[in-house]
């Protein structure tokens, strides 16, 4: 009696992560909106003292790749120019 293994026991046979193009889709705006938050909650990207709070660098950067506009923050005054161009 032999244990079917599928793809498992075959090194040779790639196994995708993302396997249907909405996924791909999916996984980019997850990984654009994180890179925007993360950048955004640094120091240098507020002109004022200390670091964003984390919800706004988070809508903030959602809104920047949704290019929908909307902001918490008055993006001339609040953001410095590595903010505003991040």
């Amino acid at each position: 009696m032999s244990i079917d293994s599928g793809d498992w026991g075959n090194p040779l046979k790639k196994r995708r992560f993302l396997r249907h193009p909405a996924q791909v889709v999916v996984a980019a705006f997850a990984a654009a909106d994180l890179v925007g938050t993360l950048l955004l909650a640094l120091p240098v990207a507020r002109s004022g003292d200390g670091s964003a709070p984390l919800i706004t660098a988070l809508f903030t950067a959602t809104s920047a790749v949704c290019v929908t506009g909307l902001t918490t923050v008055d993006t001339g005054t609040y953001w410095s120019s590595f903010g505003q161009w991040g």
